[in-house]
């Protein structure tokens, strides 16, 4: 009885891989390689990007379709935070590794309006493994807040992500 092993992903099936186990290409010992250890991350609390933003038409609640007014949409500004925190961690991943937004709190404090500037900052507050939380925030050039809040990450092999989602 030939009983395929179990793996992270499922059972080894023909109808899921297109291919017998024996005619995959290479051989066992090379197809159950033992992946490495991602690196050890050497992300610091403390570690910031500050990333500047123009409001635009398209960036607006009427464009895109969170409200009627001609003002900055918060799923917008809430992008250009997660930008400021990928700004912030890409440095110090190692290679074939990616961060993906797992958790989000934002405080859309005040309006900004077509034109107006923004600076998006994004702090590393805690570091737990792959989980890197940082906190954020979005100032208009006289200094007030448009928004502050949390923006969590994990770090994960890019490679090994998307095969999961395939």
């Amino acid at each position: 009885m030939d009983v395929a092993p179990r793996t992270a992903r499922g059972r080894w099936t023909k109808e899921r891989h297109g291919q017998d186990r024996t005619q995959a290409s290479g051989s066992q010992e090379e197809e159950r390689q033992p992946r490495q250890a991602p690196e050890r991350l050497t992300i610091e609390t403390g570690r910031a990007a500050e990333l500047g933003f123009t409001v635009a038409a398209t960036d607006t609640a009427a464009a895109v379709g969170s409200g009627s007014l001609p003002v900055l949409a918060t799923p917008r500004l809430l992008a250009w935070c997660e930008a400021a925190t990928c700004a912030a961690i890409e440095p110090d991943l190692p290679p074939g590794q990616t961060s993906v937004g797992t958790r989000v709190s934002l405080e859309h404090r005040a309006a900004s309006p077509v034109g107006g500037e923004l600076t998006v900052r994004a702090t590393v507050t805690h570091v737990d493994g792959r989980l890197v939380r940082f906190g954020v925030r979005a100032t208009a050039p006289d200094g007030k807040a448009v928004a502050t809040g949390e923006v969590t990450r994990v770090v994960v092999d890019a490679e090994r992500f998307l095969e999961r989602i395939g």
